[in-house]
């Protein structure tokens, strides 16, 4: 659902009728910088979500999330997967970048949310295209997820040794070095 709202909101910023609702962002971040070494903060927080991001389009890439899925699905939902976390950590490479510009221009209004990066693509050239993409990207996302839902890997530990005494059954029966 998350994803379909962040689609939504990218329609509503191509359209021109998103609202504005990085107040939240901007009011902590004017916080942070006021502290002492707040600046350095803000900037360790744009490394942290720009690194964040690029976990995520390396995730897609080489294909990492195929590890979280059982057997059973097919290609579409593989590639499904690559676009969605390839958009998805681009997006988070954009708001760190913003946290980034924020903490070098000293400008907590700089600093904003998933609705300024997508203002920020949309002011670009060809913005409105590369918008459109993103929010196709992150529908794609929104598909595999459900897909991911219905094949998750599952561990099959037998072993007793990592279940817990409630696990075993009324009083923790079969525990290691317990007699009867």
């Amino acid at each position: 659902m998350a994803y379909a709202a962040i689609g939504v909101a990218a329609v509503k910023n191509l359209l021109g009728s998103g609202g504005s609702s990085n107040s939240t962002e901007e009011g902590w971040t004017a916080r942070l910088m006021s502290a002492p070494f707040g600046r350095v903060l803000v900037g360790i927080v744009a490394v942290a979500v720009i690194a964040l991001g690029l976990r995520l389009v390396r995730r897609g890439v080489k294909k990492k999330f195929t590890d979280d899925l059982a057997g059973g699905v097919g290609r579409g939902v593989v590639r499904l997967g690559q676009i969605g976390y390839i958009v998805k950590g681009v997006a988070f490479a954009i708001v760190g970048g913003l946290f980034g510009w924020a903490a070098i221009s000293y400008d907590p209004a700089k600093a904003g949310g998933l609705d300024d990066a997508l203002r920020t693509v949309n002011g670009a050239p060809f913005g409105a295209a590369l918008l459109t993409l993103m929010a196709l990207g992150l529908a794609c996302f929104s598909v595999y997820c459900f897909a991911w839902a219905w094949h998750p890997k599952v561990s099959t530990d037998t072993d007793t040794r990592h279940q817990t005494d409630a696990s075993r059954g009324p009083g923790g029966a079969g525990r290691p070095g317990m007699t009867s």
